[in-house]
Parts: C-alpha cells; structure tokens; sequence
C-alpha cells in the first residue's frame, strides 16, 4: 500500500487549474530522471491543462534497467503523456540504448565493479536496476 503521504500530490498550473499526480501502488521506490526529459514533459502537460479543464494521473511504467516511461492520461479528455525518464544514445556495437544504463555499466566497468555491485548500490535506493543480461550486453 501506497503511504498516504504519496498518494495524491497537486502542482498548480497557471491560472486555477491544477494537475493532480497519483501514484499507483505499483509504482514505488526510486527513479533516476534526466532533467531535460523532465522537462519537456512538464511543459507538454502545462501546454495541455492551458486547453482542458482536467487532472493528470500517473496510471503506469514500462522499466528498462535504471530508465522507465512513465505513462498518464489526462481524466476529462483521455490525453496520454509520456515520460521517458532517460535518453536514449547508441551505444558501442551501435544499437540504440538507455542513456543511463550505458553510463551505469561504464561506471562499473571502469572502477572494477560489475552487476552485483551495481545492484547493491542501486536496491539501498530504491531504484530498479538493468538484469545481468542487459549489463552484459551493453
């Protein structure tokens, strides 16, 4: 169960109308989020509220290592927005990969560490971290 703390969450849009965020009890713990996508997706859902009279809720996340895409939907029309809490770069055998999943597995890699140790780090936060597989084939 979600604590009541972190159940609803209100962020006033210009002028009187506001955007509600509710967490799902699926969805907790920790995420990492890069700023820029943060904030274009602010600004779509501002851009949006600016044209309806409506609520967003937060009602799911597709997990990819340490990067998610969050999905909402708008109540009173059905919009749908989508956060993609990382960018996605190409990585060194020239597929497309998530940002910070490539930064972790460096980061490991170039101080020793490997999978384990990153997913030590990571569960002490709360964050979800990329499977074995993933972190072998990045």
């Amino acid at each position: 169960m979600v604590p009541e703390s972190y159940a609803a969450a209100t962020t006033r849009v210009r002028g009187s109308k506001s955007i509600e965020h509710k967490q799902l009890e699926s969805l907790d713990g920790s995420r990492i989020v890069n700023l820029d996508q943060l904030q274009q997706y602010i600004d779509g859902l501002v851009s949006h509220a600016r044209q309806c009279q409506c609520s967003i809720t937060l009602n799911g996340e597709t997990r990819n290592g340490l990067a998610s895409i969050l999905s909402s939907y708008c109540t009173s029309c059905g919009h749908r927005a989508v956060l993609q809490t990382s960018k996605k770069v190409k990585g060194p055998n020239g597929y497309q990969r998530w940002e910070c999943n490539l930064a972790a597995v460096w980061g490991q890699m170039s101080t020793g560490g490997g999978h384990s140790v990153l997913q030590e780090s990571m569960s002490t936060l709360g964050v979800p971290v990329v499977t074995k597989s993933s972190f072998i084939h990045t």
